[in-house]
C-alpha cells in the first residue's frame, strides 16, 4: 500500500501559514517552472499547464462526450488523446515529461500488455496507453483502487476546503458533488505540494477513518497515494465523521465540533 512516512513535525509551516497537520517526508521532486506563481500567460512552461489542463478534462470528465473510446478502468490510447484537436501539436515526448513532472501524479502511462510480441524498435505511440489517477466524474469508470480496511493502513486523512464552503459542509458534510469520490489527503509533503488538497484551501477537515469504516463507510487508495471515499448513499462523507477542524492562518486555530452531530 502506498503511503507516506515518517512524521516530521507536529507544528509547521504549510503554504507560508501555519498548521499542526504533520508533515511527511517524500522522496524529492524536479521543480514545476510556471505552474505556480506566474501570471497567466508567462512563463517557459506555461504550455505545458494547458496541455495537462487539456488532459485532466478529457480522461477525467471529458472522453465520452468527446468521443474517445476509454476503457473501463479509465485508459485511453495516448494515439487517441494525442488526436484531439486541443492536443495535435503535442507529441509523445511531451506529454511524457507533462506526466512525469506533474507533482500530484495526476496521471498514468501504461505499455500495452501486448507489448512483449513487439520488437522494441517497432514500439510507437499506438502502444502507449493513458489514464487519470483519480477525479473522474465519468461514472462508468473504475480505477484500480486498493481497498483501505483499516485506518491503520494510512497515517491521517484529511480534507482541505474553502471558508464559504466549509459554512455548508459544517451542516451537511462534505459532498463528492460530480465526481464519483470525495479526495482526502494523507498529509503534506516536505515542499508543500499535495495530491488531493487545493491551494485555495484555508480550512482543514481531519476525519476519523475508524468510525468511518466502523459505520459502512468505503475508503479506497488511488494510484497517487490521494484516499478516496464515494461517501454515504447520498455522495456526502458526513460531519459525524470528522475528527476535528482546523482554520489555517498565520496562527492554527481548531474549530469547534460541538454542532457538527456525534
Amino acid at each position: 500500500m502506498q503511503r507516506l512516512q515518517g512524521p516530521c513535525s507536529a507544528h509547521i509551516l504549510y503554504r507560508q501559514f501555519t498548521t499542526t497537520a504533520p508533515v511527511f517526508a517524500t522522496p524529492k521532486r524536479r521543480p514545476r517552472k510556471g505552474y505556480r506563481g506566474e501570471e497567466k500567460g508567462h512563463g517557459p512552461d506555461i504550455t505545458r499547464v494547458q496541455i495537462s489542463k487539456t488532459m485532466s478534462y478529457l480522461l477525467r470528465h471529458g472522453a465520452v462526450q468527446e468521443g474517445m473510446p476509454m476503457r473501463s478502468d479509465g485508459y485511453v490510447r495516448v494515439n487517441d488523446l494525442l488526436k484531439h484537436p486541443m492536443l495535435r501539436s503535442v507529441d509523445f515526448m511531451t506529454l511524457e515529461q507533462v506526466v512525469k513532472e506533474d507533482a500530484k501524479g495526476r496521471y498514468h502511462l501504461m505499455l500495452d500488455p501486448t507489448v512483449d510480441k513487439v520488437t522494441p524498435s517497432a514500439l510507437s505511440v499506438e502502444h502507449w496507453w493513458i489514464c487519470a489517477t483519480q477525479g473522474h466524474s465519468i461514472s462508468t469508470v473504475q480505477l484500480d483502487l486498493e481497498p483501505i480496511l483499516s485506518a491503520a493502513n494510512i497515517p491521517m486523512a484529511l480534507h482541505g476546503t474553502t471558508e464559504k464552503a466549509w459554512k455548508t459542509i459544517a451542516v451537511h458534510g462534505i459532498s463528492r458533488m460530480t465526481r464519483t469520490h470525495i479526495h482526502l489527503a494523507q498529509g503534506f509533503d516536505t515542499d508543500g505540494v499535495v495530491s488531493g488538497i487545493r491551494d485555495s484551501s484555508r480550512i482543514l477537515i481531519f476525519i476519523d477513518v475508524a468510525k468511518a469504516l466502523e459505520a459502512g463507510i468505503k475508503f479506497y487508495l488511488s494510484k497517487n497515494g490521494v484516499v478516496l471515499t464515494p461517501g454515504n448513499e447520498s455522495g456526502y462523507l458526513e460531519p459525524r465523521f470528522f475528527h476535528k477542524v482546523e482554520r489555517v492562518g498565520r496562527k492554527f486555530v481548531q474549530l469547534p465540533l460541538d454542532s457538527l452531530g456525534s
